[in-house]
């Protein structure tokens, strides 16, 4: 879906929306996570042996994951479930609509800016905020472009440094 188009020097730019991601856009799936998230609800996180029913609480399964994988850093994951989802590893003020999902851990960093990004990036994915643009010459040749730019902020979701310019804001 066509959300933006402007015009730099002789060329137009085309930012769409896209509405049908697949599972090649889903960033747990990449290669380059350095963190696993250990999720109990139905499609999200990544894949895991962990069976919710098993535990007693949230801090025996912590435990259990400590034990087994021996993470660098590992920090609770949020969940507010209510017209839309919003991932967090903070806690929510509504009670009612949202509560603890799961853990997201790194056994190869403790660096916690680290885990906040993956979770963010996670989140635009859920949400459907996965962007890309096409680049057409002044004859209205596409000469370029490219996908996968997680969230709506083009001059930070990594756009404008692939296009090499900023992009105004309407």
């Amino acid at each position: 879906m066509l959300i933006k188009q402007f015009k730099h020097n002789d060329q137009t730019i085309k930012i769409y929306c896209s509405v049908d991601h697949e599972i090649e856009d889903d960033p747990r799936t990449f290669d380059s996570n350095l963190t696993k998230m250990v999720l109990f609800k139905t499609h999200l996180g990544d894949s895991h042996s962990y069976n919710f029913y098993e535990y007693d609480s949230w801090d025996d399964i912590e435990e259990a994951i400590v034990q087994k994988e021996n993470p660098k850093i590992i920090r609770s994951v949020y969940l507010l479930d209510h017209s839309g989802l919003k991932l967090s590893m903070s806690a929510f003020s509504c009670s009612w609509d949202s509560g603890q999902v799961g853990f997201i851990y790194s056994t190869e960093t403790d660096d916690i800016k680290l885990l906040e990004a993956e979770i963010e990036i996670y989140d635009h994915y859920i949400n459907g905020r996965i962007y890309g643009y096409v680049l057409e010459d002044k004859d209205g040749e596409e000469i370029d472009s490219a996908w996968r730019f997680y969230g709506d902020d083009f001059n930070n979701n990594g756009m404008s440094d692939c296009l090499g310019f900023e992009i105004p804001n309407d």
